[in-house]
């Protein structure tokens, strides 16, 4: 792939010498700053790492000012990400008992670094301070392909041990089950998608010589798509296979970015001026920049400089016989006239901003500046006959009326951001007494009544039968068709038992009944589930039929807002 570049390279600087015309220019660059893999990761955070960039392009002029680039290049990212979480996967050991594998990551680094070859293209805008100085800027985009991608892991440790919840204890160190602890060096391949980049940079150009200047500035890319190929692994499996960050469900995206500074040569690839036309002294009368022999108006004074058109010639932009480097305001038009100051510069009587030719209210008061409308009268938002910046609540709509305070604003009762005439349920959500707000629909009521002696476990686990299943998808399937209801999943047990087994084993058994729901399809947002062992009881524990009703997984249901328009 080295080569590869070396080739296109050289191929594309001998395209441009021999493309050589007035205007064009070649030019080579080399720059350094931070270059961000910038990544989402919901259990970590990453910090970017210095880079480099190498760039040769070539840029045509159409005028003094407007030119394209395009251009061919390499460019470093890398990111130190650290990761401090704990997943849990559930297992059974060789004597059949099930327990959760748990995997902890204690400042667990991993560097990522890639290198990428770039095709840039641009659009460049120039402008001339002085002989010897310039400012350039340029706007595009670019495509970024990752030629290589590597990670290796820099420090921390991952702990792996097992939870056994049916006797609430944890195994650690134990090497021999798998339960150590890990801080080997791991390394790797990243696999990248291309990139598609936002680019600017603006710098100054220092003349060195008749077709050589040099460039100093700084540059900004900006990653636009995700170019991560997303996975589902964990960053370190029970076997031992590490698979690494990017690699893993704990990356979600990943965006290159960079900000630096850059230094190159401009190389002027246009033909020579005659030899006939140098001569031992190149006069410029008029210090404009431009030798007399180009310059249409070689005895524009110094002063002018700055207020030339592209000949040197003076301008006078309102057209008033004054040039303008002697003119206040050159820029007044000729509408403007007659409701001037004596510099010829409009007037503005009342302050708004708005010049009184273009003002319909030029009498409008200094207190109403910034509450105008684009004519510089007052503003009346709610059309109540009073100018809003005497107004205490000028936005208030005529839907609002009748639920405002003694002020005249919108109320809201409830504290939530949403004024009472666009909330459904201002005080209290979900009773359907209450400005119609939600109710549970009694099919559904039916089904959580039947989940409550209807979702059966192993005993003394929290393993649900298959014979609950057809109940668990009905449910599912009711909570899909009903998206307002965000759901309480309580784990209750009997008192048979450790008070403190009871509370773990019905926390379990909730937890199994909301993942077996986000299986189906239930959005894992609106579910919750906890677990209250023996203390919450519906019958007496003293007798068998009162302990199978104890024995029970109920639904709790609330509702979210809904307000119109949503």
């Amino acid at each position: 792939m080295k080569k590869q570049i070396i080739i296109g390279l050289s191929l594309a600087l001998t395209g441009f010498l021999h493309g050589q015309e007035p205007g064009d220019y070649l030019h080579i660059n080399i720059g350094g700053g931070l270059h961000n893999l910038s990544c989402t990761m919901p259990n970590g955070t990453e910090k970017a790492q210095p880079g480099y960039t190498l760039n040769a392009a070539y840029s045509h002029f159409f005028t003094p000012n407007w030119g394209l680039q395009i251009g061919l290049g390499i460019e470093s990212f890398s990111a130190l990400s650290t990761q401090n979480y704990m997943t849990g996967t559930p297992e059974v050991d060789t004597d059949g008992d099930s327990y959760i594998f748990r995997i902890t990551y204690k400042d667990w680094k991993e560097k990522q670094q890639a290198l990428f070859v770039e095709i840039p293209i641009a659009i460049q805008y120039r402008h001339n301070l002085g002989n010897k100085f310039g400012l350039i800027g340029s706007v595009g985009g670019k495509i970024s392909n990752a030629i290589s991608g590597s990670y290796n892991t820099a420090g921390g440790q991952i702990v792996t041990s097992g939870y056994y919840s049916k006797w609430n204890v944890e195994f650690k160190n134990m090497p021999q089950h798998g339960f150590t602890t890990i801080t080997t060096n791991y390394k790797g391949d990243l696999s990248l998608k291309p990139s598609y980049m936002a680019v600017a940079d603006l710098g100054g150009l220092i003349k060195l010589s008749e077709r050589t200047d040099f460039y100093i500035g700084g540059y900004f890319n900006y990653g636009l798509n995700n170019i991560l190929k997303a996975d589902s692994k964990l960053v370190y499996q029970k076997d031992g296979t590490y698979n690494g960050t990017f690699a893993s469900a704990q990356t979600t995206k990943v965006n290159p970015i960079s900000v630096g500074v850059k230094l190159g040569l401009y190389l002027h690839l246009g033909k020579n001026t005659p030899k006939a036309i140098i001569k031992d002294t190149i006069t410029d009368k008029d210090g404009d920049g431009v030798p007399d022999y180009r310059d249409k108006c070689p005895d524009t004074p110094k002063e002018a400089i700055g207020f030339v058109d592209k000949n040197g010639c003076l301008l006078d932009t309102d057209g008033d016989g004054v040039p303008d480097y002697l003119d206040k305001c050159p820029n007044t038009p000729a509408e403007a006239k007659s409701m001037v100051d004596k510099n010829g510069c409009p007037l503005d009587s009342d302050g708004d901003g708005v010049p009184d030719y273009l003002d319909k209210c030029p009498g409008t008061p200094k207190e109403a500046f910034g509450l105008v409308d684009k004519q510089g009268c007052p503003l009346d938002t709610d059309g109540d006959g009073v100018p809003d910046y005497l107004d205490k609540c000028p936005g208030t709509v005529v839907e609002a009326r009748g639920k405002v305070d003694q002020k005249g604003c919108p109320l809201d009762t409830d504290g939530d951001g949403i004024p009472d005439y666009l909330d459904k349920c201002p005080t209290i959500a979900g009773l359907a007494s209450n400005n119609g707000c939600p109710e549970v629909k009694k099919e559904v009521k039916i089904l959580f009544k039947r989940a409550l002696q209807g979702i059966k476990f192993q005993s003394g686990k929290y393993f649900i039968q298959p014979v609950s299943f057809q109940l668990l998808n009905d449910i599912a399937t009711a909570l899909q068709n009903n998206p307002s209801y965000l759901i309480e999943i309580q784990g209750h047990t009997d008192n048979i038992g450790k008070p403190e087994t009871n509370k773990i084993l019905s926390e379990n058994r909730a937890q199994s009944v909301k993942s077996y729901l986000e299986s189906k399809g239930v959005d894992s947002k609106r579910l919750t589930s906890h677990g209250y062992g023996d203390v919450v009881p519906v019958a007496d524990n003293s007798t068998s039929s009162g302990r199978t009703l104890n024995r029970r997984v109920e639904f709790i249901v609330s509702f979210e807002k809904v307000v119109p328009g949503n």
